[in-house]
């Protein structure tokens, strides 16, 4: 590194910067040499991990290949233990699977009739239910109309022309609040069927 001074006894001041320039230049040079080398290494470091990703992948290919030879080999022995069974043995061990293939079969064929029959005992409730609950609907629809007829009637007699035809229709209206009333109770036991449904 350049530490001259410009001045008189050192030299001129031209000189000093162009020792300056020069060191400069060379320090450049050496960063893009240094960043160079350092590209490099990260291709081959990139290399390398491609590598042994290759290498990686090419042992996994073994392993199955080797599982497979593995598999292979045991059904192998297994035909070759069968093949030295005797013929007695071999006709026991036929009947063995044949009996527990219908011990199987048979399980399914119970379990498929006990799900068919739960499937039409729900339909068969699903099927009350809508049907109970349509009757129930059309009952309301019925008590609605009653209600509005009977609020009609009650507007009709308060609206009416004098005091006496208010007196005479006094008993009717008593009838027509105990209509009300029944009306109004009887859809109790409907609301309680929907709430518990």
């Amino acid at each position: 590194m350049v530490t001259n001074k410009c001045g008189p006894e050192t030299g001129t001041c031209q000189e000093l910067k162009m020792e300056l320039e020069i060191e400069l230049h060379q320090t450049k040079e050496s960063i893009e040499q240094g960043e160079l080398r350092l590209k490099q290494v990260e291709l081959e470091s990139k290399k390398e991990l491609d590598q042994i990703q290759e290498l990686k992948c090419k042992l996994s290919l073994v392993s199955t290949c080797l599982s497979a030879a593995e598999e292979e080999t045991e059904i192998c022995k297994t035909d070759l233990q069968y093949l030295t069974l005797s013929k007695e043995m071999m006709i026991k061990s036929a009947w063995k699977t044949r009996d527990e293939a219908v011990e199987v079969k048979n399980t399914a064929e119970v379990e498929l009739a006990k799900n068919r029959i739960e499937k039409m005992q729900v339909s068969s409730q699903l099927m009350e239910a809508v049907q109970q609950k349509v009757s129930l609907s059309q009952q309301l629809e019925e008590w609605e109309v009653d209600l509005q007829v009977i609020l009609q009637e009650q507007v009709k007699d308060k609206l009416g022309g004098n005091i006496s035809s208010q007196t005479e229709n006094s008993t009717g209206s008593d009838s027509d609040k105990e209509t009300v009333a029944r009306k109004i109770s009887r859809p109790s036991s409907i609301m309680s069927f929907f709430s518990r449904s």
